[in-house]
């Protein structure tokens, strides 16, 4: 709250490793987090449970405190996808960057399904995605789209909803 008083706490994860990296607020007060996961992790009703090592997460909160809608994204076997900066922009998309080791898989099921594996084994890639405002679809991505350099933060302008190096 304005006056620093507490609005709400909640707790997430499981048994297994289960970090938050990344956090943005949008404009109505809701709040988008990421990070990543391993074996099953619990969002308020709503569990996810990896196939790889590590499977990022996207979440959303109203401003209340109540989970909007819980997503995930990662891959079999030896798989670490993990979410490390968020950004939310005003039409309500928001943009995930973290880092990516094998194969991964983003918004399995919908139109926009997109399959990324990395460049190596040894060191892991960079990897940027776009979800929709509507139950947070994942949006195309293209090799173009990585304008990035190099960095996992990002940051919007709300007055214009953009953001120098995301299109």
């Amino acid at each position: 709250n304005r006056d620093g008083t507490l609005a709400w706490a909640r707790r997430a994860g499981g048994t297994a490793s289960d970090v938050g990296r990344g956090v943005a607020a949008n404009p109505d007060g809701s709040a988008v987090v990421t990070g990543y996961f391993a074996g099953t992790a619990s969002f308020g009703g709503t569990s996810l449970q990896t196939a790889g090592t590590y499977d990022m997460f996207l979440v959303r909160y109203y401003a209340d405190g109540t989970l909007a809608w819980a997503k995930q994204a990662g891959g079999t076997g030896i798989t670490d996808l993990e979410g490390y900066g968020v950004a939310a922009f005003s039409d309500g998309s928001a943009v995930v960057t973290g880092q990516l080791k094998g194969t991964a898989s983003f918004g399995a099921g919908e139109t926009n399904a997109t399959v990324l594996t990395s460049n190596g084994t040894a060191e892991p890639d960079m990897f940027i995605a776009r979800y929709s405002p509507a139950n947070y679809r994942m949006l195309e991505i293209k090799p173009e789209d990585l304008k990035g350099n190099g960095t996992f933060a990002a940051k919007v302008d709300y007055a214009t909803g953009n953001h120098p190096d995301i299109d």
